[in-house]
Order: C-alpha cells, then structure tokens, then sequence
C-alpha cells in the first residue's frame, strides 16, 4: 500500500487539481474518496453572521466537493480493475434544520443534493464500478461541536446524543466502504425525518425538535 498526504486549502480549486495532479504523476490510483472537509460558525444569523462567514461556509463544505469530484474521478474512473468508492459526508442538518444553523444546514442540503446527483450521473454514465455512500451523522465528539447539548431523556433514548468519532468510522467502514449502503443515516432515527417532514405541520416539528434535543443544542456552543 502507497500512502501520499499533501495539505491543501480544500477551498481552492486550483491547489485541489494541483494534488491531482501529482498523485496522477505518480502512478497511484485511489480506491477510496471520502469528501469530508466542513466548518460550522454556530451564530445566530440575522444578528451576527458575516458575508465572510457564509462564503466561507459554503466554499469549504459545498465548493469543495465539486473541485475534488472533478479532480479525483477521473483517477477512480481510468482503474477499472476493481471497485470504487466515493463517501460523501454530509450531515443530520442536510436533512432538518436547526437554529443558529442557517448557513451550515443549508451547506449541508447542498451536500445531499450533490451526493444524489452524483449517484444518478455515476448511474447515466455507466460507470458502474464506482459507487458512492452519502452519510448523515448527528453532531459527532469531534471538538466541532463543543458545548453544544442534547440531553432531553427522549433524545438519549432514540440515540440523539454526540456520537463517538469511532462508533462513526467504523459505520462509515462497514456500511459504506466495505458495504453498499447508499445512504447512511446516525443514529437510524435520522431516516425517519424527511417522513416527518412531509406528515407533520410546522408546529409539531418544533415540538419534536425540542423533545429530541436539537432545537435548543447550538445554545451553550463554544465558537472557535
């Protein structure tokens, strides 16, 4: 196995064709993309977001999976000897919306809309060796998230609560890497919120946001 690592700013196209570039110059082909770059501010957004702040949120969590499909595809597609992979990670936020989120739920609709287009391209395409997991975790304990709370007692018991960084990974391994799982929601609850969103009026989303814990978590966060 060849390992190469190169620092990038995954924002910037230019340096993320550049990498490209020089991994295609060596002769390695990937197996495995996991498109996992993300920021979050955490403010309220009427009061205090930035036009920085949004552009940021949108270049490092959107942008970028565009500059490293279209730099790193070509290399899953020219190695047709065996099957491919590419991960997306978006997010629980890409699927409901929270407060003090605006801006980074909207980054994270952006990702579901990428990963399932680029299922259905990969599909129109026939490049049937590549596939493709598009992933959606509740806040991970990754020091992203710091201070953030979801302690109601309903939440912990349907599992909306910070996830373990390895309870993650290794769902992400057995799922999406070394399974098929197109779509892959932590904890299991999270498939169940588009139903909700098309059965339940506004008012009782609300409720069962704030009986889950996620209307109220970005409260107590602690911005970096």
């Amino acid at each position: 196995m060849k390992i190469a690592i190169a620092k990038v700013d995954v924002s910037n196209r230019e340096e993320v064709f550049n990498v490209a570039d020089e991994i295609r110059e060596t002769a390695l082909h990937p197996d495995i993309i996991v498109l996992n770059a993300g920021i979050v501010r955490g403010k309220n957004y009427i009061q205090d977001k930035s036009e920085l702040d949004v552009r940021k949120c949108f270049e490092v969590n959107v942008y970028q999976l565009f500059w490293f499909a279209q730099a790193f595809l070509p290399l899953l597609y020219a190695d047709k000897t065996k099957e491919k992979k590419v991960i997306t990670i978006a997010s629980s936020a890409g699927m409901g919306a929270n407060p003090r989120l605006i801006d980074y739920c909207s980054s994270k609709y952006a990702a579901m809309g990428f990963g399932e287009g680029l299922q259905l391209e990969l599909e129109k395409q026939q490049m049937t060796h590549v596939k493709t997991s598009l992933v959606c975790p509740f806040f991970i304990r990754t020091g992203m998230f710091d201070g953030i709370s979801t302690g109601t007692l309903l939440g912990k018991l349907f599992g909306m609560t910070l996830l373990e960084e390895d309870y993650v990974v290794e769902t992400i391994i057995q799922e999406g890497m070394l399974g098929s799982t197109d779509h892959i929601a932590i904890p299991k609850l999270i498939y169940l919120v588009p139903i909700m969103k098309a059965l339940f009026p506004h008012k009782m989303r609300v409720f069962l946001s704030k009986a889950l814990g996620a209307f109220d978590a970005m409260d107590s966060f602690k911005a970096s």
